[in-house]
């Protein structure tokens, strides 16, 4: 839809902002933070450069916005109601949306690209790291394709893209993405499955 139709609506669904680590092989609480911020940044500069943007902000489950600074990054367009605070889940609005964004490959990243809703990530280079071989050829894949990027340049022009030629990033990704469900979403056949 984006190309000239108005409003653009983007789904963006967060993932964990922790005050501690679970364990000691995920991202420190600072890093995140500093990863959190570069993403509220960049939706800072798509919101200022496209009026027409409206964001849905879903935080992770269980968890408040007592140290998430989103809403001091974002104040003004939570004060203008661009950016809104949902508790919907998201599997029920990623259809009704123009983007669906995530800052992080998640399982939501997997939903939204089996609904088929363009969907962007802003990864960190963290996780990047944790992946095995084939997870970072997938991700190198994604990257090449503008559906994930880790700074936000990567991610204005992979937005820019996709409200400019949606049919030329649908097909840029197509195949990254057959290749993501086939390695991640799909890891059995179904016939393994049932």
């Amino acid at each position: 839809k984006p190309q000239g139709y108005g409003k653009i609506t983007l789904l963006y669904v967060s993932g964990s902002l922790r005050t501690f680590m679970a364990n000691l092989q995920e991202i420190t609480p600072e890093e995140m933070l500093v990863h959190k911020k570069n993403v509220y940044r960049m939706l800072e500069v798509l919101l200022c450069n496209y009026s027409d943007l409206n964001i849905l902000y879903k935080t992770f489950m269980g968890i408040d916005l007592s140290n998430d600074p989103i809403t001091e990054i974002l104040s003004e367009y939570f004060d203008q109601g661009r950016v809104k605070l949902i508790n919907t889940p998201p599997i029920e609005l990623v259809p009704e949306v123009d983007i669906a964004f995530f800052d992080m490959i998640s399982t939501g990243f997997a939903e939204a690209i089996q609904i088929g809703v363009p969907t962007l990530v802003y990864a960190n280079k963290f996780d990047y790291e944790l992946a095995s071989n084939e997870g970072k050829t997938i991700n190198d894949e994604l990257e090449n394709c503008g559906i994930v990027f880790y700074d936000t340049e990567s991610g204005i022009k992979s937005f820019e893209r996709i409200v400019n030629d949606l049919n030329g990033f649908q097909q840029a990704s197509k195949e990254p993405i057959r290749r993501f469900q086939e390695a991640v979403a799909y890891p059995v056949s179904k016939n393994e499955f049932l």
